[in-house]
């Protein structure tokens, strides 16, 4: 599948990550690609319509002093409107995942002048949440009302163990069926972020499943997912390792876990009953599950049902 990935890669490290204390670089992004002059050009067209109309039509029966001064107007504040546009144009976002951390940054981009940066360290980590929304609207008919799909908006929440933010970030795409020409940079942000934050957290969440025979996560709704050796389990209900089934399914990122020694009718398979689901993209750290299952019990993902 096709993927624009390269257009939101950093290309060159500014000076001041070059020295940095976060140690390596692992993936660096920007959302420069996605920049637009839509708005300004709409705002344009919309005044120069309603200097053309006023003049030509409105402002014929008005005095001479009212019909210069609201053309006059309109273009002040046209020239006003640009320049907020302008600087919208220019601000833009960019992200270094690293060895030891992460640097989310807001830059102008025409001076370079960085507005807003945060640091965050994974030592000072306690969990990570990228929620996926998807968003739509309803249009009714005489019969019935339909959904229609608009965007899907996407927030990286980095916290401390405690619970304080450390760091959120935020980004839309139109993309209903996950293509991957359609993401936009912060979807490889978010990704990035989570493979990191693995790389990091899965050794010790390993060592504390087989040294202290569990570990515990918390998942939405003050339910827990527990996980041991031998077994996992959630809402009262317990899997063996051996007889574990998951499947994933992408529209809401959410894990769906059965027993496969429970047989299942048609009608069962149909409505997908007999099976439990994990709101994994809701969750703290909810990213480390599917690669969690896949160190401790070798259970990969069927197809999305």
């Amino acid at each position: 599948m096709r993927s624009f990935r390269d257009k939101y890669l950093v290309s060159a490290l500014p000076s001041h990550m070059q020295d940095s204390d976060l140690g390596s670089l692992v993936e660096a992004y920007d959302n420069t690609a996605d920049r637009s002059y839509g708005c300004m050009v709409v705002w344009w067209i919309a005044m120069v319509v309603g200097v053309a109309v006023w003049v030509t039509y409105l402002g014929k029966e008005q005095s001479s002093i009212v019909k210069l001064t609201v053309p006059f107007a309109l273009v002040v504040v046209g020239i006003i409107v640009h320049f907020v546009l302008l600087s919208r144009f220019n601000s833009c976002q960019r992200i270094f995942v690293c060895q030891r951390g992460v640097q989310w940054e807001q830059f102008n981009l025409r001076s370079g002048r960085i507005v807003q940066s945060r640091t965050v360290y994974w030592e000072q980590v306690g969990s990570v949440v990228s929620r996926k929304s998807r968003r739509y609207t309803t249009k009714s008919n005489d019969d019935s009302s339909e959904e229609h799909y608009r965007r899907t908006v996407r927030t990286l929440e980095m916290n401390a163990p405690h619970g304080a933010t450390l760091l959120k970030i935020s980004g839309k795409y139109a993309n209903e069926y996950d293509q991957e020409e359609l993401f936009t940079w912060i979807w490889f942000a978010v990704k990035a972020v989570e493979l990191q934050w693995s790389c990091v957290q899965l050794p010790q969440l390993i060592s504390t499943v087989h040294e202290q025979g569990q570990v515990a996560m918390p998942v939405k709704g003050d339910h827990v997912l527990l996980l041991t050796p031998e077994a996992i389990s959630y809402k009262d209900k317990t899997i063996s390792a051996n007889h574990l089934v998951v499947s994933w399914r992408a529209k809401d990122e959410t894990l769906a876990i059965r027993d496969s020694s429970e047989k299942r009718n048609m009608v069962q398979k149909f409505f997908n009953l007999k099976e439990l689901t994990i709101p994994v993209s809701t969750m703290p750290n909810g990213c480390l599950v599917l690669p969690l299952l896949l160190q401790l019990y070798g259970v990969k993902p069927t197809a999305a049902v």
